[in-house]
């Protein structure tokens, strides 16, 4: 691991709870130790092996060797295996799928004699291709899009991955372009039949299609699943289940803003904003003031999710110069009393809205502008909770002055119970880093700053609570830390889907339905409804419950020994309930058949027989529930006798 200087990792650990245990036993006082283990063991065709498999003392001052080795009822190695039994070694490649017991080893102790030690079978199997990541999100557009979002673990056979849409019985493969091992697959489809059709023939990202596209429509279930193999692997899988709208959000969740001092000598400061992740433009207003006078800008079509930054500088607005804001628009200075000055507290508050809904706004603590320092200055570091379904962060990170080849940059991220160490690389002083973490799927996370990936130390910072950031940068053997930077993260789950105490987001169970993005908790459905489905988005998908009648059932009062009595089962809702007869009868199924306008009309029902002797017959009912259909449940009773009365 790369060195991280003790100043800032000191400070680091001040906020973290490092949690180390050292665990150690004394000698076994039992028999020799079996060379195999206490199981079997698996093996992968083509995956070579090399492990020691001997014989071992199992307590001081013992010498164990090996004896003789029996195959005498058909024990074998895997084949391609081979053993020395000088070295004690098992090496090769297992070439064949199936099932052995190795041979039996007889090791000789000078304590306890010889034992015969034995595995249990060995099992050799095909690889499976790793599963891949699969991530859908219904964008709530006018086009019923949804955005499917994958990764590969493995490099795919030519023309083997695809995407499988399914609604109902029916469905449409996407046979996708050949990706590359976590290359993003990041694809925008329409589900409204045409236009799903139009993609599956324009889109740039597929080799083919086959299937039927015209069966999808939208406020429905859609099933996809991201298929792959690479040869002579098993294929693998990744299924998410979405439901699917038109439904535009009426509301804007909050954006994230924060403030950077870039420390120069024009008093330049840098404004930061994560903006709400959304499926439609929307735009922004800034206003920058430092209590006295003030300037507002506007800036829109900008993509929910984005990052923004803007420059500014406060010795230019001293001087009413706003040629800073040059991606903006709609400027307004009000210069106050005294303007804007180098040295003054600035606060900037952002306000960003979605096209056609209400604005959501967020404020910066203040931040003293001050001179610029005379040595490098410290790494700048911000860092926003994305509030998405995947947990994520985005940390930026900023390096203020030109560095040498050698700087090295570590970003720091985590929780009281473990930390990822970033080593970042490819940095451009005064050009903002931009890392994005999923903490709840790290497996897929990528950054073309960070070409090594990341190593966890402790346990897996979870989606709860606070996350801290920072940065550590080490020039010419100095090092130069980045503040420490703290968010509450938690999901943002989208309509149908609400946050579980796991930090994951949940569909909405049968029965209950979540409104709107970002619920934590699921909406039970009135009394007498349910969903067919779940994941619903609405009470309007809460549907009146079915209680089912048999309305033709009519039971004798008394019945004599011997005699039959046919019964309809036929349900008002369609079904046929079950019958269990009990006491002083029997029940067996026997249609009725009766005659409607000179028609044969069959009925279904049970033939009920009498016993030989008095009692009462009880005969129970019964359906179980499905879908919109309660559970039926109806007992009658009828006395047997010898003259039936």
């Amino acid at each position: 691991m790369r060195n991280v200087s003790k100043k800032f990792w000191s400070i680091f650990v001040t906020a973290l709870l490092v949690v180390a245990g050292i665990a150690s036993g004394g000698q076994s006082a039992s028999a020799q130790t079996n060379p195999y283990g206490s199981e079997g063991r698996t093996l992968t065709i083509g995956v070579p092996v090399d492990t020691y498999i001997g014989c071992t003392a199992s307590q001081a001052g013992e010498v164990v060797s090996l004896y003789n080795i029996y195959t005498s009822n058909g024990e074998a190695w895997p084949p391609g295996l081979s053993y020395d039994s000088a070295t004690g070694h098992l090496t090769g490649t297992p070439n064949q799928v199936g099932s052995w017991t190795p041979p039996m080893l007889a090791c000789q102790s000078n304590v306890d004699g010889i034992w015969n030690h034995w595995s249990y079978a060995w099992n050799v199997v095909n690889a499976v291709t790793p599963a891949p990541f699969l991530s859908v999100t219904n964008l709530n557009d006018n086009y019923c899009d949804i955005r499917v979002v994958g990764l590969l673990r493995a490099t795919p056979t030519t023309g083997s991955t695809k995407l499988t849409l399914t609604e109902g019985a029916l469905g449409i493969d996407l046979i996708l372009r050949d990706y590359a091992i976590d290359e993003v697959i990041d694809l925008t489809i329409p589900l409204d039949g045409a236009a799903l059709g139009q993609f599956a023939m324009s889109s740039p990202d597929l080799m083919g299609a086959s299937g039927d596209a015209a069966a999808f429509n939208c406020s429905s279930t859609v099933q996809v699943t991201l298929v792959t193999r690479s040869a002579p692997s098993e294929a693998s899988s990744a299924t998410v289940e979405v439901e699917v709208s038109s439904d535009v959000p009426h509301f804007t969740p909050n954006p994230s803003v924060q403030l950077v001092n870039l420390n120069t000598d024009t008093c330049m400061m840098r404004l930061i904003a994560s903006l709400p992740v959304s499926n439609d433009q929307g735009t922004l207003v800034a206003s920058i003031t430092n209590g006295d006078a003030a300037i507002t800008a506007t800036s829109p079509d900008h993509e929910g999710g984005e990052i923004f930054m803007q420059d500014f500088s406060l010795q230019k607005l001293a001087a009413g110069d706003t040629s800073d804001l040059d991606t903006m628009s709609n400027i307004s200075l009000d210069a106050g009393n005294s303007g804007f000055n180098c040295g003054d507290t600035v606060w900037v508050t952002l306000s960003y809205q979605f096209h056609g809904n209400p604005s959501a706004s967020a404020i910066t603590e203040h931040i003293t502008q001050t001179s610029p320092a005379t040595s490098p200055a410290n790494p700048g570091l911000v860092m926003f909770s994305n509030h998405d379904q995947l947990c994520s962060v985005t940390v930026v990170v900023n390096i203020p002055q030109a560095i040498d080849p050698e700087t090295d940059v570590d970003l720091i991220v985590g929780t009281i119970a473990g930390t990822y160490l970033v080593k970042l690389s490819g940095l451009i002083p005064g050009v903002p880093a931009v890392v994005v973490m999923p903490l709840n799927d790290m497996t897929s996370f990528t950054s073309e700053f960070a070409p090594d990936g990341f190593e966890l130390q402790g346990a897996a910072p979870q989606c709860a609570g606070m996350i801290l950031a920072g940065a550590s940068m080490t020039v010419s053997g100095i090092s130069y830390d980045s503040n420490l930077a703290a968010e509450e993260v938690s999901v943002f789950c989208s309509p149908g889907r609400f946050a579980t105490e796991t930090g994951l987001c949940a569909p909405a169970t049968i029965g209950h339905y979540v409104t709107g993005n970002g619920a934590t908790t699921q909406q039970t459905c009135p009394a007498g409804k349910t969903t067919l489905i779940t994941g619903a988005t609405s009470m309007n998908d809460c549907l009146k419950m079915v209680t089912p009648t048999i309305t033709a059932l009519k039971a004798p009062k008394a019945v004599k020994f011997a005699s039959k009595t046919l019964l309809v089962t036929k349900l008002s809702s369609g079904g046929v309930a079950k019958v269990k007869a009990s006491g002083a009868c029997t029940a067996k199924v026997s249609n009725i058949i009766t005659k409607v306008k000179n028609k044969k009309v069959t009925t279904p029902g049970v033939a009920v027989t009498a016993k030989k002797a008095a009692g009462t017959c009880t005969l129970t009912f019964s359906s179980a529930a499905n879908g919109l259909i309660q559970p039926f449940t109806k007992t009658i009773k009828f006395k047997v006798s010898k003259t039936g009365k």
